[in-house]
């Protein structure tokens, strides 16, 4: 199966029968780790459809599962013991320092609150912990428009065509491989679509 066809059967909303549409994405981006021994951060489990389409996506035996949420008794049961929920706000950086300080995640998805200012703490705060090749991903791009969820001094989406600007060196002048003036010298790739951006680490 396709990671879009078990998201559909699990009933997230990222999938294509649901609102978002992003797992067929996914599917391109990640479809070369399926098999390997992934780690993958969830930013927000609500039911729990996420998380268990990861699970059941990534099935080598010693991938981890991690769901992070305030609220994780909203998560429906989930009998897969790779799978590990945290009661966390993603902008409680002493928690995630002490959660994962040792850790080296292969893949993170922020599909928490949307709040401007704690996305791009727990994004400041995790970027270093993600794994070469690895990736950090954020969802549901649109709410950059809603006033209320702007509540720092750089939204969302500034922040992230800021730093796809930053990647490209110093202008006129610059040149199409690493300089040492770059600034965001460790991200390989930024994918935009519809809603979503997706980081990649350098290997």
């Amino acid at each position: 199966m396709t990671l879009d066809e078990i998201a559909c059967e699990e009933g997230t909303d990222r999938a294509s029968n649901g609102l978002h549409d992003y797992m067929r994405t996914y599917d391109e981006v990640f479809r070369h780790l399926r098999y390997d021994p992934v780690s993958v951060l969830e930013i927000g489990v609500l039911g729990g459809a996420g998380v268990r389409t990861w699970a059941r996506y990534f099935a080598h035996p010693i991938s981890r599962i991690y769901g992070l949420d305030p609220h994780p008794e909203f998560c429906g049961p989930i009998k897969d013991p790779r799978v590990h929920l945290f009661t966390c706000s993603q902008d409680d950086a002493k928690t995630l320092n002490t959660l994962f300080a040792d850790a080296r995640l292969t893949i993170a998805i922020d599909d928490a609150g949307h709040f401007s200012s704690a996305q791009l703490k727990s994004f400041n705060n995790l970027w270093q912990r993600i794994a070469p090749g690895g990736f950090y991903c954020f969802e549901d791009l649109h709410s950059h428009a809603a006033p209320e969820l702007c509540d720092g001094p750089e939204n969302i989406m500034a922040f992230l065509t800021r730093i796809a600007t930053e990647i490209q060196g110093k202008g006129a002048k610059a040149i199409g491989k690493f300089e040492p003036s770059d600034l965001w010298s460790d991200i390989d790739t930024i994918m935009f679509r519809k809603g979503l951006c997706v980081i990649r680490k350098k290997a």
